[in-house]
């Protein structure tokens, strides 16, 4: 495994144990012609995807038009739970139990939530999603599976604050959730997706985790990541732990951002800290 910490003060790559490979971001990939991250794509290689990911009557019609069967009903957005697993483990052998709080952002139709609870996790789970008719259908599969301490709420994440209270959630969950925020145009997206990281730095308690998969990357995005990413967790007085994991097998990136408390003075009157390295397996 490599590893390597980053240094937002000077934009690239600092050696770390075992890094070998100096990371420096060219200025002409920090960002797209559409105001994204330079790897936020969603599209093909015709050209970048025309629908419109802010719309809420684009995410009603989406998931008003599953069928009945289980199959259909089932929308999995990249990973799945037995591809995730791996990297929640040490996180559930932290804060894994009744007392505590799973919430999966942007939720959608995806099974996660009933896998995790497959999978004997003791917490409880919350999953929020823009569209109200993926609510409706996720409340009737929990029925139809007989799931216990699963909860569905439509939620506007921008106002995440409103659903959740300060320091209420131990792990939050987001797969490419962010990433269609993204798609917005202009400045809108990147500002959207500071409110909602803002938001999750707040209602996490302190010992709690993020865990994102998106298409973002650390090395090729690092203006982005500095600016608008560690800037939104920078504004909640906390110490901060932000691993990213790369794997040759995929495009994706799974980060683990972890809320820790200052423990010293030195360190409560120091701005907040943020410790960033990346793992390449």
């Amino acid at each position: 495994m490599q590893e390597g910490a980053y240094d937002f003060s000077f934009g690239h790559c600092v050696p770390d144990r075992q890094l070998l490979v100096c990371l420096v971001c060219p200025s002409s990939r920090i960002q797209n012609d559409n105001g994204l991250p330079h790897t936020i794509v969603l599209g093909n290689e015709k050209g970048m995807d025309s629908r419109d990911y802010g719309s809420l009557s684009y995410w009603e019609d989406r998931y008003g038009n599953k069928n009945c069967n289980e199959e259909e009903q089932t929308d999995e957005w990249c990973y799945d739970y037995e591809q995730m697993a791996p990297l929640l483990e040490d996180i559930r052998n932290l804060l894994d139990s009744k007392d505590t709080l799973i919430v999966d952002l942007g939720c959608g139709v995806s099974e996660l939530v009933f896998d995790l609870r497959n999978d004997a996790w003791e917490s409880n789970i919350l999953g929020l999603d823009y569209s109200m008719n993926a609510v409706d259908l996720m409340r009737r599969k929990s029925e139809e599976k007989k799931s216990k301490r699963i909860k569905f709420e439509q939620c506007d994440i921008l106002n995440l604050d409103k659903q959740l209270q300060t320091e209420s959630v131990d792990l939050f969950i987001d797969k490419m959730t962010l990433d269609t925020i993204l798609h917005l145009p202009g400045d809108e997206g990147p500002q959207n997706v500071s409110v909602v990281l803002a938001h999750v730095a707040n209602c996490l308690k302190f010992g709690g985790h993020f865990v994102l998969v998106s298409q973002m990357s650390i090395e090729a995005d690092t203006e982005f990541f500095s600016s608008v990413v560690v800037d939104a967790f920078r504004s909640v007085e906390a110490n901060w732990k932000i691993d990213e994991h790369i794997s040759e097998e995929s495009p994706l990136h799974v980060f683990v951002f972890s809320k820790r408390p200052k423990h010293n003075m030195r360190l409560r009157q120091a701005s907040n800290a943020i410790e960033i390295k990346t793992h390449c397996h």
